[in-house]
């Protein structure tokens, strides 16, 4: 007997029966459980990298402190020529010695009749502007002259106040800087790094031209007259000169009362020698010494630090950090003192100093870092400290600069967690 085909009714509801089975089977359907907002579910964060590098700018500003000693005084001799000239105070003949004036020669004395000091001497007048009247006669009725004769000499003194030097400049660097932190430690709300960083600074120092005193070179100048009364045989003054002085034709008196006790004295009386002197005097030269200085350094800076950081915000972190540091400190000192004479452009000696020195000294820094992220990984972050650096000193006793270091900082940068 064959069957026949199904309908599409029948089909229907055989499979709304095996549905309906199948849900009896199954059990009710129940509704998701409720969360319960004071316990929510825990959460795992993928985990974070210990590692963070960041770099950027810094900025601090170096000391430095110059000195110089007091300059020696200038050997001036050669730069004013002869320290003096001149014959100077000659003075008179004695009769027994010949003395060189300027102008003319007086002595030895004169042998007169068997008699050899007779008061009377020899000589030689190179002029006739060195005889003038004097209104005294000898006893036959010559008239007696005066005879000038002349010496200068020319003398210097120096006048020195001279003084050292101390001046400070300071010079603010801008370098840049990098710091690799790992985190030891880790927790929601704070954290403990170690830090590892360098930084690099320039600055540039100097003192502008300072006097260091001054050195004033006097010069005398000091003209002596030496009178001597003079006559001639014939009672009149010499018609060509040079004129020798000699008997019979002359003679100069180097001791009147010796000659008036040998001879028949003058009714107005013979004199002896007599001098006068007129000095005067001015500034030859001044002498400025003059000081400058140049100073160039290069710091480099290793820190190694321990950083408690705390979190303020969702993205506002704040640490303190703490370390040593050690500076390499690189420096290049010239210093000139150049002495200037009359206030010339163009020193007349000129002394000059170099030296390059690198200093290796150890340190200590505070830090404040705010750091503020940008993304889970990027941040920006500003922090600002105290350096402490013992002093670097280059130079010697003529001149010299201590460098000093030690300063606030401050810096502004971009970081990455890693």
């Amino acid at each position: 007997m064959k069957s026949k085909p199904s309908s599409p009714h029948s089909l229907i509801l055989v499979a709304g029966t095996v549905i309906s089975t199948a849900s009896l089977h199954a059990g009710p359907t129940l509704p998701p459980p409720a969360v319960d907002a004071k316990n929510p579910p825990v959460q795992f964060a993928a985990d974070v990298s210990p590692w963070t590098f960041s770099a950027g700018a810094t900025v601090r500003s170096i000391d430095a402190d110059f000195h110089f000693a007091q300059p020696t005084p200038l050997s001036w001799q050669p730069l004013i020529g002869r320290a003096s000239r001149g014959r100077g105070d000659v003075g008179f003949s004695n009769g027994n010695s010949v003395v060189r004036y300027d102008d003319g020669i007086v002595g030895p004395s004169i042998n007169f009749g068997g008699v050899e000091n007779f008061g009377l001497s020899q000589g030689m007048i190179n002029s006739g502007s060195q005889l003038s009247g004097t209104g005294r006669t000898l006893a036959t009725g010559q008239p007696i002259y005066n005879a000038a004769f002349h010496s200068s000499t020319t003398s210097y003194s120096v006048d020195t106040h001279l003084h050292s030097l101390d001046a400070s400049d300071s010079d603010v660097g801008v370098g840049p800087y990098v710091n690799l932190s790992y985190a030891v430690f880790s927790g929601s709300e704070s954290s403990v790094a170690l830090n590892l960083g360098w930084s690099y600074v320039r600055t540039e120092h100097g003192t502008g031209p300072t006097a260091l005193g001054y050195q004033h070179v006097f010069r005398k100048d000091t003209a002596y007259t030496y009178n001597y009364d003079f006559f001639t045989a014939a009672g009149v003054a010499p018609a060509s000169y040079p004129h020798t002085v000699g008997l019979p034709n002359s003679a100069l008196v180097y001791d009147a009362a010796l000659y008036d006790a040998l001879a028949v004295p003058s009714p107005t009386g013979t004199r002896s020698p007599r001098k006068s002197s007129r000095a005067s005097s001015k500034v030859a030269a001044a002498f400025v010494p003059v000081a400058t200085s140049k100073l160039d350094v290069t710091l480099n800076e290793v820190v190694f630090s321990v950083e408690y950081r705390r979190k303020l915000g969702d993205r506002l972190h704040i640490g303190l950090a703490v370390g040593p540091t050690l500076n390499v400190i690189d420096s290049d000192f010239d210093a000139k003192l150049a002495w200037y004479a009359n206030g010339r452009s163009t020193p007349v000696a000129v002394e000059r100093r170099h030296e390059s020195s690198t200093d290796v000294k150890v340190g200590v820094m505070g830090q404040v870092n705010v750091v503020f992220d940008l993304t889970e990984k990027l941040f920006l972050e500003a922090h600002g400290s105290y350096r402490w650096v013992d002093s670097a000193d280059v130079g010697g006793s003529a001149a010299s600069v201590s460098i000093d270091p030690s300063s606030w900082e401050g810096g502004l940068g971009i970081g990455i967690r890693f």
